[in-house]
């Protein structure tokens, strides 16, 4: 009996769309919380849809729209202070948010999908890495660190992936064994650091040591690494942005050879579109900026910890 009713709610729950990452929002509803009997169910739902999904960039937005739907479940337990289902939500959150950042670096890396949809699963990848304050304060530090791992490397593919080397890219990933969010830390590391690719990536497969030994030992800190990841991505949208303004007298001119009404109608469409452009370009700096701001407080109260911890050490060394 309990078979035909487990198999009766798989077959229904199969039957509902599921949410993709176009239709994501700030008020993503949790569905089945984990506090329910049915939450393994629902897991195993979407482990289903996942695995009978073929198109990389679909599959990518099935998964950006789970890690949101976790996010949400935490902040909903979070609300009704139910703190073993936080963990659990943020567990689950973890196994996903590092499945979806490999999937999404597959997809960005795929060069039959167009730049428009790369950018949203790039931008939505790094939404997903958003954790509210809330959550976090609950979660264990053991858990804190293990997301903040994934994390970083999440944000650093939604950040660092569509400018890769494809064929440093294929090495890494053929002969290194590389997974895409290593990739994208191993780049990153290189390029803050000045080592070369290949020397980041031997300490990682040949001396096996790990990315915050290898960050640690070069002094680069993970916050150093996503505002790098920042400029170059700021850097890039303006230039972008300029290539679009551009383009404007070139759109007037050819629109000039239609008829009036044609013409009028086709410059005023494009001059719309760079300005919705040039409008996304400025709110996504003012974040960048934002954000790196926090950062660099963040690295400094960490640098003056660091210092602080060092001189009360050589303190208790003098005292002894």
């Amino acid at each position: 009996m309990k078979k035909v009713i487990i198999s009766g709610l798989v077959a229904g729950l199969l039957s509902v769309t599921p949410i993709f990452a176009d239709e994501i929002n700030n008020t993503v509803n949790p569905g089945i919380t984990p506090d329910s009997p049915l939450y393994t169910v629902d897991q195993l739902v979407e482990d289903i849809q996942l695995s009978l999904t073929s198109n990389i960039e679909r599959k990518a937005e099935i998964l950006l729209a789970i890690t949101q739907e976790r996010l949400a479940e935490a902040k909903q337990m979070t609300e009704e202070d139910k703190v073993e289902f936080v963990k659990k939500a943020m567990e689950a959150y973890g196994e996903k948010i590092e499945e979806a950042f490999e999937t999404v670096s597959e997809a960005i890396l795929k060069e039959s999908i167009d730049s428009a949809a790369k950018e949203a699963l790039s931008i939505q990848l790094e939404d997903s890495t958003e954790v509210i304050e809330s959550v976090e304060a609950v979660i264990t530090d053991e858990q804190k660190e293990k997301l903040g791992e994934k994390r970083d490397s999440a944000y650093l593919v939604a950040n660092v992936v569509r400018d890769l080397d494809m064929e440093k890219v294929k090495i890494l990933r053929e002969e290194q064994k590389l997974g895409y969010g290593q990739i994208a830390k191993v780049f990153s590391l290189a390029d803050a650091s000045g080592k070369s690719v290949e020397e980041i990536a031997d300490m990682i497969t040949v001396e096996g040591k790990g990315f915050g030994e290898i960050a640690k030992e070069l002094g680069i800190h993970p916050s150093e690494m996503k505002m790098k990841a920042n400029k170059k991505k700021q850097v890039s949208q303006i230039k972008e942005a300029k290539t679009d303004l551009e383009d404007v007298p070139v759109a007037l001119e050819e629109a000039k050879e239609t008829e009036a009404d044609e013409a009028e109608k086709a410059a005023d469409e494009r001059t719309n579109e760079i300005e919705k452009i040039t409008k996304q370009v400025e709110k996504k700096i003012e974040k960048i900026n934002k954000a790196q701001e926090k950062k660099q407080k963040e690295v400094e109260k960490q640098q003056q910890k660091e210092q602080k911890e060092k001189k009360d050490s050589k303190k208790d060394k003098k005292d002894e």
